[in-house]
C-alpha cells in the first residue's frame, strides 16, 4: 500500500513538472500572477510563489538586449526580366 502511494506521488510530481515545463512562459506568468493575487500574505506566497514569479517574468528574446548585433539591411533582389 505504501509503495503504491509513493509511486503515485512520484508519477503525479513528474506529470506536474512536465506540464509546467511545456507550458508557454506567458501562461505560466499569468497563472502565477493570479495565484499570487489570490493568496494572502504568508509563507507560501513569500517562499514559493514569489521566487517562481520572479523567474517567470517575460525577459524578451535574443534581439532585445544591447549586445545583439544589428541586422544588416539587404535590399530585396529584383526579379529577372525575360
Amino acid at each position: 500500500m505504501l509503495q503504491q502511494l509513493v509511486a503515485a506521488l512520484a508519477v503525479a510530481a513528474a506529470a506536474l513538472y512536465t506540464a509546467w515545463a511545456l507550458t508557454p512562459a506567458r501562461a505560466r506568468f499569468t497563472a502565477l500572477s493570479r495565484l499570487e493575487a489570490a493568496l494572502g500574505p504568508g509563507p507560501l506566497r513569500e517562499r514559493l510563489v514569489r521566487p517562481l514569479l520572479k523567474r517567470a517574468l517575460p525577459a524578451g528574446g535574443c534581439a532585445s538586449c544591447g549586445s545583439a548585433p544589428a541586422a544588416a539591411h539587404v535590399p530585396p533582389r529584383r526579379a529577372r526580366e525575360p
